[in-house]
């Protein structure tokens, strides 16, 4: 049942208090609604209602489509009368729909004066639409009319609000997709904060080390997508090995240390290089005692390999000359 405020219907008492009401009696007592304690239980009707795609039973009662069709759900038998009725058997009113269609309604949203997430100007509420017009024109109204309420479009997001103020509820829904500010990726207005804080390869972040400029004395603020490269190979707090780790120093260093520590310890790894330098002399030398051998050895080898061809040279010049014999 359709729940709307008619008028035009002529020989209607027009007294302010009551006119709305006789109205609305008067069109129902035209166009057959139901009425009566039984069918109020059954189909949720009063006569303040007017009937929406009405419906005729073969005794001449007037139904919604809706409301008779979910009554007869539960007892096939006509709720103003005691006849069975099946859902088959009823037919269009053609003559109701056309005297329906043809009142003058208003629109009056919005219906309840619950706030909107947009707005809390209670003002704004007492706000109602002014729009006037045939019924059957009020479904097409209510797809543009501004006190509509719609859900907003954006994923995730369920807010119901007015259509007249969702433009404004767009500006600040957490589910609207947006683009960051700094590196151009798609991700919901939701995410913006956390997405700057972790992820935002062109956000400014401070060096995780502390490093701090020597200009300003300020901590150095880097692009995270360049993090990575400062600490490897600028930052002045990144640990270091000792340039002199292969030589045994095993101290490590911030990087804007390591000089200091090379000539705080300069005759330290000298010493080491002088140790290492006789190591390694050792070494040469034990590595020219052995190339020596090798190339003794490889002598041997040749001289023996030559023997032995001409051993086998000699028989072989025996096998051919015995043969001939």
């Amino acid at each position: 049942m359709r729940d709307v405020t008619v008028d035009g219907i002529p020989n209607i008492a027009t007294h302010p208090e009551t006119k709305a009401l006789t109205t609305v009696s008067a069109v129902a007592s035209l166009i057959g609604i139901a009425s009566g304690p039984r069918v109020k239980r059954s189909m949720h009707v009063s006569n303040l209602d007017v009937l929406e795609d009405p419906m005729q039973c073969k005794d001449g009662h007037n139904f919604c489509k809706d409301c008779i069709t979910r009554c007869l759900g539960h007892k096939q038998i006509c709720p103003l009368g005691t006849n069975a009725l099946e859902l088959d058997s009823l037919s269009r009113n053609l003559f109701a729909e056309n005297m329906v269609n043809n009142l003058k309604v208003y629109c009056h949203l919005p219906e309840s004066d619950g706030q909107s997430a947009a707005n809390t100007d209670t003002e704004a509420y007492e706000l109602k639409c002014d729009w006037t017009g045939e019924l059957q024109s009020l479904a097409q109204h209510r797809e543009t009319c501004p006190f509509q309420q719609v859900q907003c479009p954006n994923v995730n997001c369920n807010a119901n609000i007015q259509r007249r103020e969702l433009e404004d509820h767009d500006k600040i829904c957490e589910y609207k997709v947006v683009e960051c500010e700094k590196c151009t990726q798609a991700l919901v207005r939701l995410e913006v904060r956390f997405h700057n804080k972790i992820y935002c390869p062109e956000e400014v972040v401070p060096c995780p080390n502390g490093c701090r400029s020597l200009e300003t004395g300020q901590i150095n603020e880097i692009k995270r997508i360049n993090l990575d490269n400062h600490t490897r190979n600028d930052c002045g707090k990144t640990i270091l090995d000792c340039p002199f780790k292969d030589q045994g120093c095993l101290v490590q260093v911030e990087r804007q240390h390591v000089d200091k520590h090379v000539q705080d310890n300069m005759a330290a790894h000298m010493m080491l290089l002088a140790k290492q330098c006789s190591s390694l002399t050792k070494q040469n030398s034990s590595l020219t005692e052995q190339c020596s051998a090798l190339k003794q050895n490889v002598l041997s080898l040749t001289e023996e390999n030559r023997l032995l061809k001409d051993e086998v040279k000699q028989q072989g010049n025996s096998f051919w000359q015995n043969k001939k014999v």
